[in-house]
């Protein structure tokens, strides 16, 4: 009796728990009172307070955020502009040349960590939505990879593809684009010079994947879930040139390609080898897009 009398007086404890589990990134929906006694409610009353608090933050935050992104997209795009113009100048000495090439190659990593923002604050808002056709994907995967051939060939990278197996899916190409993009200039900025490329598109037997792999100095495997956070906590890395470490600039463009795996309805993940290469991996678990 006093088991019974004991469980019977634990269920609204066990029914507020249920709802705090099934709670998820981002969800800040208050929490319901039905049926509480009225012990609890004072508890319930000020944990929604501070839910409110929580969703009001993030969402002045990512307001914020894309509001600053917005607003350097002009100033940016007249910086180029006019370094653009610099380079056309026939009497530019060499080596104010190679400082002029150098601020435009800062400045299109500006452009595109911008463009990653204005994305995330989409993606976080889910009021879009995606239109999906059919993806060839192989065929895409090479196409994506056009804007960094001279940058790859600069450093003397090998890439290698193994596409003969690479899925047709049903998705929307512009958030697969932008992946894929992120994941290639990755690859490039921190494969060292002479390293390995591999490109591998998956479909044989298993859920269809996609895999970017590339050799990779200074990361280690603890350091694999810090590279997926938006924050400035990203594991140092070194340098592909110089071998000197310095900070990741994975976070922005891997959180967005993670946040668009989820969208795909797949999954991204990464990890190393003991050749010191690193893998990101997209596996799908479904084709069509979406925005849950």
């Amino acid at each position: 009796v006093t088991w019974l009398a004991t469980r019977s007086g634990l269920r609204p404890l066990d029914a507020l728990g249920a709802q705090i589990d099934a709670k998820s990134v981002g969800d800040f929906e208050k929490f319901t009172t039905g049926r509480l006694p009225d012990e609890l409610i004072p508890v319930v009353t000020r944990l929604n307070a501070l839910m409110e608090r929580s969703g009001s933050t993030l969402r002045h935050e990512r307001e914020f955020t894309a509001n600053v992104a917005h607003e350097l997209r002009t100033p940016l795009a007249v910086m180029r502009s006019q370094l653009e113009s610099i380079l056309r100048n026939d009497d530019l000495p060499f080596s104010s040349e190679e400082r002029v090439r150098e601020a435009l190659a800062t400045e299109g990593e500006l452009e595109r960590a911008v463009e990653n923002l204005l994305w995330l604050a989409r993606l976080d808002r889910g009021l879009d939505q995606f239109e999906s056709e059919t993806v060839e994907v192989g065929r895409f995967m090479r196409k994506c990879w056009t804007p960094f051939l001279d940058a790859a060939d600069a450093k003397g990278l090998h890439v290698e593809w193994n596409l003969r197996k690479a899925p047709t899916l049903a998705c929307s190409p512009d958030l697969l684009r932008i992946l894929l993009r992120n994941l290639y200039e990755n690859a490039v900025a921190y494969t060292p010079s002479s390293g390995h490329v591999f490109i591998s598109g998956t479909n044989g037997g298993e859920p269809p994947a996609i895999c970017v792999t590339n050799t990779c100095a200074g990361l280690r495997k603890q350091d694999l879930d810090a590279l997926f956070a938006r924050a400035d906590r990203r594991p140092s890395l070194a340098h592909s040139d110089t071998g000197s470490l310095q900070p990741a600039r994975l976070g922005i463009g891997v959180a967005l390609s993670r946040r668009i795996a989820n969208i795909l309805g797949g999954e991204l993940t990464a990890s190393l080898s003991d050749k010191n290469e690193v893998e990101f991996r997209l596996q799908l678990t479904q084709s069509q897009p979406s925005n849950n």
